[in-house]
């Protein structure tokens, strides 16, 4: 339902958990990512803006950047000026992210987050900004998105404002980082995962994700 005081709108763009299962190759991972789904969708809705879901059910077009912008469209096509999209893998992210970018949006500002991989887990865009055929042509799911992207909000004079870089849930070895938060049944789900680890993984992985934790979980988002 459109809100009108707002104009703005939250596309929650995921997968299900039974797909993420198989392409992020997470053993016993399914409540796992129900936990990030429902907990992605209750950051957005604790907004009070509205929120529109798309996964594989809904989503429409053959490649990643297809379906996201067809989504997109899909969202402005509803009656809204202003969308901040995310997804359902980036544990930290929560309403306060989600805020500050509606919040720049209002100021005519569009938003990144930044995710550790070059990636981006937050994008804050309004429908005068959107170009839906050079937006589907970015380089989505590689390391190259963060810049492609700030390059395009550049080229057209809007450079973005950056929320504090976050990491994404894509693979196993990906949990380890976030252990020994203050979310204790996400932990608990991923020590149940971790559990069916071989020893050399988990020392391997223990060893240098907690370099990038102690280097970069700082939680709270940057205002530029």
């Amino acid at each position: 339902m459109l809100n009108k005081s707002t104009n703005t709108a939250i596309l929650l763009f995921s997968n299900t958990s039974q797909k993420e299962v198989k392409e992020k190759q997470i053993h016993n991972g399914q409540l796992l990512f129900k936990h990030l789904h429902q907990k992605a969708l209750s950051e957005a809705q604790k907004t009070g803006l509205d929120t529109l879901v798309f996964n594989e059910n809904n989503q429409k077009g053959k490649t990643f950047g297809e379906r996201f912008s067809n989504a997109i469209e899909t969202v402005f096509n509803q009656g809204y000026d202003h969308v901040i999209t995310i997804g359902n893998d980036s544990p930290e992210l929560n309403s306060e992210h989600i805020l500050i970018a509606h919040e720049n949006l209002i100021e005519h500002r569009n938003t990144l987050g930044p995710a550790f991989d070059g990636g981006v887990y937050l994008i804050g865009i309004s429908k005068q900004q959107f170009q839906k055929d050079e937006f589907a042509s970015l380089p989505w799911q590689t390391s190259k998105l963060l810049e492609a992207l700030s390059t395009l909000f550049t080229k057209e004079n809007l450079s973005p404002l950056l929320l504090t870089p976050l990491k994404d849930v894509d693979s196993k070895s990906d949990l380890f980082y976030f252990l020994n938060t203050e979310n204790s049944v996400l932990e608990s789900i991923i020590l149940t995962i971790i559990s069916v680890f071989s020893i050399p993984f988990y020392t391997e992985c223990t060893s240098s994700e907690a370099y990038i934790k102690s280097q970069h979980n700082k939680g709270s988002p940057l205002l530029a």
